[in-house]
């Protein structure tokens, strides 16, 4: 009892007093004597001192002394003393409740006099560490001093009380410290980016004419899927073709599958069963047989031969669609590979999970003939949703096997999905948020399917039925509109240009307005980073392949050039089109494959332009006319010419009659000659029409 009364002394800063006696009209009239005495202090000091500071001494010396006179019942050795009635607790805890609430309102005023003192001071900020210190060690010392107390009263729960107010004491902390911090973190380069990126698909079916999917991350267009319903996609149909020509200057042969145009099938792309002893040559998913082990192909097919090919890319302008033999059937989770053996998993899926993945597939009984990989959807995947996908996708392929020994060719065997069902298998994951879809047929169809293949995630479907349109409201509209566009602005003032042909695709990154470091290596290595990003995504966007060649800001140090190209990999990792990236030469351009799966956004959308063939460039005014006057001289030489219309454009003419009219009547007069010279608004800028007469008005040609 004493070491209690002196913990509570030394809190509430006490010199120790004489021992009150233990009787209890003797404490009560010292508790008289004592407030009194402090009524007249009050008297004397004024409003000049702190009264709070007072009657808070005076109540907690109170408080110790009917602590130290309370008497209590003698316990027994094994059990806690409990008060006999609740009267007598609440007798009991009352001046102790009152103690530490005249306590806590000293502290606040206290805590309020000193914020007001010090806010002229420039150090607030270790003021406020220091008043939070304060009231931290407060409150341990109030707590100390009641397990003091307690432990003697009860002995057995003091320990978990001590864990518990521990326990508190922690979560305080804790809870103190996130709210200091932000709910935003910030990446290496200093970027703040939020915990978890929102992603939607968003599909915009327009009246039955075109099919559009974006996926947006953020209300930033990632991933865009354009399709044309009156021009289906040829990829992934399997048909059972006839070899109709094979020319071996170019080791390759074509093929009549049933379009009209026939297709391109190269002999690396010929499966190993179909070169002599093929059925001794098994190949292994993944490692199919190099050229050069490979026979000619002039040995292996014959012209007229059937054969079962696979498209794996569209026709490019006069080109025919690229055929396959190596036949790929894919499902949500598994893709069957007739013709293979073993099995193997998605190379995208890490080393631990490409193990785990193996030994899933292991267990998968497929036949002998027949090789499957496991995509990258079926990391979160169970055996029995492995199993059934698998299953499905085996009995279509011996449905097919069926039709290629009744039937001839050409024919269709296996037609692929619809962009939305094919988009939604292949590209949708647990990733996605939401899918948005503005045609209700169509949704009722994506729902269909989750419902078969992933039933956990048909919530997620929504109907727009809103006036204003799906694209527009994500302002998509205008972030298509920009794919267009060979300039692409990037965030920081910098720019690349994006330049397309037939063999490739070249890119030039510019700093433009960047400014904000005085180093130069810092300002070039910040533009190209973040250009890199921004190129993933505009090949991605636009459908860009073959050889892409980016000519980034020179930069001098070896450091810098390796972290842009462990960028530019680590973001190609996301493209489902295969990639091949070399490094930074000496003339800081770096070359990257692409796989090109179909024609361009840009060739599926515009057309070129029948005047400059699509060049984009015309001859001015002045260059059309010097050919016409060079026309006119030599129609002139011709004596049967008696009369020579020239149709042209506005501008043509303009300038012929003002700066050619007296070489024109000169022409007239020395070769007795009529010349006309007609304005045509409906011909364009390099386009000229004559027309030649004799003396009978017969139609000539002077220039044969």
């Amino acid at each position: 009892m004493e070491n209690i009364k002196k913990t509570i002394k030394r809190v509430l800063g006490h010199k120790e007093k004489p021992k009150p006696e233990p009787d209890s009209e003797a404490s009560d009239s010292a508790e008289k004597n004592e407030s009194v005495e402090i009524s007249r202090q009050k008297a004397e000091t004024g409003p000049n001192e702190s009264d709070s500071e007072k009657t808070g001494d005076a109540e907690n010396t109170k408080t110790a002394k009917r602590r130290g006179t309370r008497r209590r019942r003698p316990t027994k050795k094994k059990t806690a003393t409990k008060p006999e009635t609740v009267e007598e607790s609440e007798k009991t805890d009352e001046p102790e409740k009152q103690a530490d609430v005249k306590e806590q309102n000293t502290e606040e005023k206290e805590s309020k006099d000193t914020s007001s003192s010090e806010t002229n001071t420039s150090d607030s900020a270790e003021v406020e560490e220091k008043k939070e210190h304060s009231s931290k060690s407060r409150r341990r010392r109030r707590s100390k001093s009641k397990k003091d107390k307690e432990s003697k009263d009860n002995p057995v729960k003091i320990e978990d009380d001590s864990r518990e107010e521990d326990k508190k004491e922690d979560k305080r902390d804790r809870d103190s410290g996130q709210k200091k911090t932000s709910n935003v973190s910030s990446n290496q380069n200093g970027i703040a980016k939020t915990k978890k990126d929102r992603r939607d698909m968003v599909i915009n079916i327009t009246s039955g004419q075109e099919c559009r999917i974006a996926v947006i991350s953020n209300n930033k267009l990632e991933e865009l899927y354009v399709e044309r319903l009156d021009s289906e996609s040829l990829v992934g149909n399997i048909y059972k073709g006839k070899i109709v020509n094979i020319e071996p200057s170019i080791q390759a042969c074509f093929v009549d599958f049933g379009i009209g145009q026939n297709g391109f099938l190269h002999i690396s792309d010929v499966q190993a069963s179909y070169f002599k002893n093929g059925s001794d040559q098994g190949e292994k998913v993944g490692k199919k047989h190099p050229r050069k082990t490979r026979p000619l192909i002039q040995e292996s097919l014959k012209k007229g031969q059937e054969i079962v090919v696979q498209v794996i890319k569209s026709g490019i302008g006069t080109k025919g669609p690229t055929l396959s033999s190596y036949i790929s059937i894919p499902g949500r989770y598994v893709v069957l590979m007739p013709g293979m053996k073993h099995s193997g998993v998605s190379r995208k899926l890490t080393q631990e999970d490409r193990q785990k993945m193996k030994e899933l597939s292991s267990e998968l009984s497929a036949p002998e003939d027949v090789g499957l990989i496991l995509r990258t959807a079926s990391l979160n995947s169970n055996k029995r949703e492995l199993k059934k996908d698998f299953n499905y996708l085996l009995r279509l392929w011996k449905q097919m096997s069926r039709t290629i020994k009744i039937k001839s060719g050409p024919i269709e065997l296996y037609k692929e999905s619809d962009l939305v069902i094919r988009t939604i298998r292949d590209v949708f994951s647990t990733g996605v948020d939401g899918i948005i879809c503005d045609d209700e047929d169509t949704c009722k169809k994506i729902k269909e399917f989750f419902t078969i293949a992933m039933p956990r995630t048909r919530n997620k479907v929504k109907y727009y039925s809103d006036h204003e349109p799906l694209f527009s409201k994500y302002k998509l509209e205008r972030e298509i509109q920009k794919l267009q566009s060979k300039t692409v602005p990037l965030l920081h003032g910098g720019s690349i240009v994006i330049e397309s042909t037939e063999a490739m695709v070249t890119i030039d990154v510019n700093s433009g307005k960047y400014r904000e470091n005085q180093n130069a290596e810092d300002t070039a290595f910040k533009t190209n980073m973040e250009a890199a990003e921004e190129i993933c995504r505009q090949l991605k966007l636009r459908d860009l392949g073959g050889v892409v060649v980016i000519d980034f800001i020179d930069m001098a140090t070896n450091k810098n050039k390796r972290a842009l190209e462990k960028e530019v990999k680590d973001l190609f990792t996301k493209d489902r089109a295969s990639t091949r990236i070399l490094r930074i030469n000496q003339f800081g351009l770096m070359a990257i494959t692409r796989q090109r799966m179909k024609a361009s956004l840009k060739n599926r959308t515009y057309m070129s332009c029948p005047l400059c063939k699509g060049t984009g460039h015309l001859k001015s005014p002045e260059s059309v006319s010097i050919e016409v006057m060079r026309k006119i001289n030599y129609a002139v030489e011709d004596p049967k010419l008696a009369e020579l219309d020239v149709k042209v454009a506005p501008e043509v003419a303009c300038y012929l009659l003002n700066n050619r009219r007296s070489v024109l009547s000169l022409l007239e007069e020395e070769h007795n000659v009529k010349i006309v010279i007609k304005s045509d608004p409906h011909r364009g800028p390099e386009q000229a029409y004559y027309e030649a007469r004799n003396n009978r008005g017969i139609i000539i040609d002077p220039w044969l």
